[in-house]
């Protein structure tokens, strides 16, 4: 890209020294944010207000879904761009990504809780935050 046609300095002219902060300042980032707050919150979720739910989930459940969002590579997020292309929306993309990813792991019994509660600013507030 010609840095005269970047959006930003940080896009353009200082790309070069900037680019190891693309895996906390980017799309990228921001949507393996979301991801892990959406897991975090499921994961207390279903243990404090579906727990009977629990007896029916693999013993190793809540490290199962931890890894979606450790092992969120860059072409997860490719996946979840494609959604968003369908659906409009880059919050419900990621939700919908989350609930495909739930039936192919065997946990889909947990896919009506997911975002449940929440609002697209409940996900990208904390998302933002760390």
């Amino acid at each position: 890209m010609n840095p005269l046609e970047a959006l930003t300095p940080l896009d353009g002219r200082y790309r070069d020294k900037l680019s190891k902060m693309e895996d906390y300042f980017s799309e990228y980032a921001l949507l393996r944010e979301r991801v892990r707050v959406e897991i975090e919150y499921l994961i207390k979720l279903v243990e404090e207000v579906e727990s009977e739910k629990i007896k029916f989930l693999p013993n190793e459940w809540r490290d199962i879904l931890r890894r979606i969002y450790r092992d969120f590579s860059k072409e997860e997020v490719e996946k979840v761009k494609e959604i968003e292309k369908t659906v409009g929306h880059d919050v419900f993309a990621v939700v919908k990504y989350l609930m495909d990813k739930l039936k192919s792991l065997e946990l889909g019994i947990l896919e009506p809780y997911v975002h449940l509660g929440l609002t697209s600013e409940d996900i990208n507030n904390i998302g933002y935050s760390t």
